[in-house]
């Protein structure tokens, strides 16, 4: 029993992060309408930004060779996630409000391409191998009872994951910003009607979308390997089962969805070595998938979507 609550915890610590991935999909999806293809981009973005701000950088071919940044990581993460929703913002506004009006998947494979150049320009300024970043948690584990324990990195992972969904409702409920969006979501040209700006909200919806992303991948460095490369990216795919999981235009589906989701991988990963390696070593990753496709063939707009009625 004992080894299934540290699985368990593991896997609610990376649920958390999912949870935080398929928030940012959400929140440009009810906006725009518009899957975000570049999120995984803007995930391993945050990564690099924090090591650039805690350094020693030394050997990074753009900075001159004086520069060493110095801050700490407290301070870094903040400043990472504000850099993040800058550069969310303007890639709505210089590159995806150009395909307004166009046909979605237009827009779609612009996300895209966005989030390949994004990768790959990351790749020729930091390099393709794993750069290591300086975090505080490198003390031992915080025991809970027994022999059960959890990390650090993990403890920071859930009290980041609440705070940020807590803030997030608060701010989608209670401010007029926050109004302006769910009016916009719900019907757009209404919202027009009552004076709502369609291209502030939109800008706004991918500003708030790229920090989270951006702190999402920021946890994700953090872990115990405590190293930033391009890979961080493809964690963003796990955020697809997430939001099938728990509704493409709910962001309570997409908190539940991504809890779940990093559960039931985390366990399966706990119990693959010695109750599934038939099956071959990563077996594990393929869970959200196929757990994603149950899900789509028993209820394809998941737990907690918008069920689509059509007459025929």
């Amino acid at each position: 029993m004992s080894q299934f609550l540290a699985y368990f915890l593991n896997g609610v610590a990376r649920g958390a992060i999912y949870a935080l991935i398929a928030l940012g999909f959400v929140i440009v999806y009810r906006a725009t309408h518009v899957l975000n293809f570049a999120q995984g981009a803007i995930m391993g973005l945050g990564g690099y930004l924090v090591y650039l701000l805690t350094g020693p950088v030394e050997g990074v071919a753009f900075l001159p060779s004086w520069y060493i940044a110095r801050l700490p990581y407290w301070v870094a993460v903040p400043i990472a996630m504000i850099l993040a929703a800058g550069i969310g913002m303007a890639l709505e506004r210089f590159i995806v409000r150009r395909f307004r009006g166009r046909p979605v998947f237009a827009a779609i494979m612009a996300t895209l391409g966005v989030g390949i150049i994004l990768d790959v320009g990351a790749q020729i300024l930091w390099g393709s191998s794993s750069l290591p970043l300086n975090t505080p948690f490198n003390g031992s584990p915080y025991k809970i009872a027994g022999s059960l324990s959890i990390r650090r990195v993990d403890l920071f992972t859930l009290v980041a994951a609440v705070v940020v969904a807590g803030g997030f409702f608060l701010f989608f409920k209670k401010t007029k910003v926050g109004t302006a969006m769910r009016a916009t979501a719900a019907d757009q040209e209404a919202a027009m009607a009552q004076g709502i700006s369609a291209n502030f909200i939109f800008a706004m919806s991918w500003g708030i979308a790229a920090a989270i992303a951006a702190l999402a991948g920021i946890l994700l460095a953090s872990g115990p390997d405590r190293s930033v490369d391009t890979a961080i990216s493809l964690f963003a795919l796990v955020g697809f089962p997430a939001i099938v999981l728990g509704g493409i235009d709910s962001v309570e589906g997409a908190l539940a969805g991504g809890m779940l989701i990093g559960i039931v991988e985390q366990v399966a990963a706990g119990y693959e070595p010695k109750h599934a390696s038939v099956l071959g070593n990563g077996f594990f990753a393929l869970t959200p998938f196929l757990l994603m496709l149950v899900i789509l063939l028993v209820r394809p707009s998941g737990f907690f979507g918008t069920e689509e009625v059509r007459r025929v």
